[in-house]
């Protein structure tokens, strides 16, 4: 289109929607930079969510552009998808203030409205950190100011200072600094803006996203790249919203900043959109119920979110070798633990996790091996790594472990200097060598061999079977243990999992010392989801 000197609510909404498809092509690239406040790999694809839903609804577009822009400031906050989203839908609610009661907007209105839009967000936020989304939207306000301007000339100079304040990051953020990346929420934030000057120029939008691997493809994500943000990488990204009337903002924000972390609070006196990070969701839960009636409850373990974006953006370049193993793994801790005992990487996936073919394929070409030893470690796993390794490049054998812990038994046994044929037997004849259990929740009600089994139960299941069922943990990884007829001088390893902590595990695996006698006993943090024991007797 032309430029032009003032927007109507026509023209805001097709400004809108060129921010929304500039955002939307780069979301994937955006998604990789994802570090802070938890490395999920979601970011571009929670702002994109949060646009389209307002692009979506049913929206009564005008030539009015403070009745446009208030209609999709209340559709991007109902929904408004992750941490990033829900700043970015805060935005639009700031803009709709700057906006307000005008009918076209000029240079001057537009300034307006991105400075109120700024000032919206670092109020949403509990507490605001710089070298994020907040701090890039600010820069973009106050670098737009410059006296009397054209509409053009205001979203040109405000997505150049957001461009500089977004290559700042890195100095603000040592996390950022650290993964090689800029932050994510701010990159999505550019693209926005990108696509806005683009439909005001009537230009295509240019936009560099650089990727970790680009800036530092050798760079190993860890959890020591976490360090400064450790509270709120544990537990539960919880969002909801509280529909009620005469919702008191300022308080509920300030309650929901007392049993939860980063959290973001937004609506007006009849929704209020929360998203918070807490180890457990339940009081977040029951204090939003006291105000009112939820909606849009979604609950997502940051855990597994970021053990999957490690697994996915982060790996190893490995030299040529003979031969490698390919271990399937569900957890970051188990990663670790694999690749130290010679697995040369590792697959995310697991029980209710599976992963793909094409992903186990990936981690065989990953591999730079001649020869790829895979270790499925799950019998809903095996399948797939049998046809990943009839569509390899390079040879490949599959040892058939039906769980983590066959898996380290299997790594034990290997032997680089042997040939893979030898090691393939070796291996699985180790890991047939010991007894493994499993201490979980029973998902639904059942009666298998004649076990009654009530849903939520504790369950404990042998090589397979249902062994055991009671609602005390301890109690089932006592009865499970011995339904293995273990004696003395046997050892045990209990890998306990994301849902215990070390000190309630040291005191099980001490209880389990003092009812077999003479048996050795070995814990390590799985850190597996669902299970809260993975058990290996030998």
């Amino acid at each position: 289109m032309a430029i032009q000197d003032k927007i109507d609510g026509y023209s805001f909404w097709e400004m809108i929607q060129a921010g929304a498809a500039c955002l939307e092509e780069h979301s994937e690239s955006i998604n990789a930079l994802n570090v802070f406040p938890v490395p999920d790999g979601d970011t571009g694809i929670n702002m994109t969510l949060t646009l389209r839903a307002a692009l979506n609804s049913e929206i009564q577009v005008s030539s009015n552009v403070g009745e446009v822009a208030q209609a999709v400031s209340r559709a991007s906050m109902l929904g408004a998808r992750g941490n990033s989203g829900v700043i970015l839908s805060q935005f639009f609610k700031g803009f709709a203030i700057g906006l307000e009661n005008i009918e076209q907007c000029t240079a001057a209105d537009l300034l307006l409205a991105l400075k109120t839009a700024s000032e919206a967000g670092y109020e949403a936020v509990g507490n605001p950190v710089e070298g994020t989304i907040l701090t890039v939207m600010r820069a973009a306000a106050a670098g737009a100011d410059k006296g009397d301007q054209s509409i053009s000339a205001v979203l040109n100079l405000a997505l150049e200072s957001a461009e500089t304040a977004l290559e700042y990051t890195p100095s603000q953020l040592p996390v950022l600094a650290e993964a090689g990346v800029v932050d994510a929420g701010g990159q999505g934030f550019v693209a926005l803006l990108a696509g806005f000057t683009s439909y005001i120029d009537g230009t295509a939008p240019v936009l560099k996203v650089g990727s970790p691997a680009e800036i530092n493809s050798h760079h190993i994500f860890t959890q020591s790249d976490l360090g400064h943000t450790e509270d709120e990488l544990f537990g539960f990204c919880t969002q909801f919203l509280i529909l009620g009337s005469e919702l008191r903002l300022s308080e509920i924000k300030e309650a929901v900043s007392s049993v939860a972390d980063s959290t973001v609070v937004i609506g007006d006196d009849q929704v209020v959109r929360i998203h918070a990070h807490a180890s457990d969701p339940g009081p977040l839960l029951s204090l939003g119920l006291s105000y009112g009636n939820l909606d849009q409850i979604n609950i997502m373990n940051m855990d597994l979110q970021h053990q999957e974006f490690i697994s996915k953006n982060y790996k190893p370049l490995l030299n040529h070798s003979d031969q490698a193993i390919v271990a399937v793994v569900p957890s970051l801790q188990f990663d670790i633990l694999f690749r130290d005992q010679g697995a040369a990487l590792t697959v995310l996936g697991g029980q209710s996790m599976n992963p793909s073919a094409e992903e186990i394929l990936n981690g065989i070409k990953d591999a730079n091996s001649d020869h790829v030893l895979i270790l499925p470690n799950n019998p809903n796993v095996k399948l797939s790594a049998i046809q990943a390794s009839e569509m390899a490049e390079c040879a490949c054998t599959v040892v058939p472990t039906e769980s983590v812990p066959h898996g380290i038994a299997a790594l034990l046994a290997y032997n680089s200097n042997l040939e893979p044929a030898y090691n393939a037997n070796a291996m699985q004849e180790s890991a047939e060598g010991i007894v493994t259990g499993e201490v979980t929740v029973a998902a639904r009600d059942a009666k298998v061999g004649g076990i009654k089994v009530e849903e939520g139960q504790i369950i404990g299941m042998l090589e397979g079977s249902l062994v055991s069922c009671n609602d005390s943990v301890p109690e089932v990884l006592i009865d499970l243990i011995s339904k293995t007829n273990v004696d003395a001088g046997d050892l045990i390893t209990l890998y306990y999992g994301a849902d215990l902590k070390e000190d309630k595990a040291t005191a099980h695996a001490e209880l389990v010392r003092s009812k077999f006698d003479g048996v050795d006993v070995e814990i390590y943090e799985g850190g597996q989801p669902y299970y809260h024991y993975l058990v290996a007797i030998e």
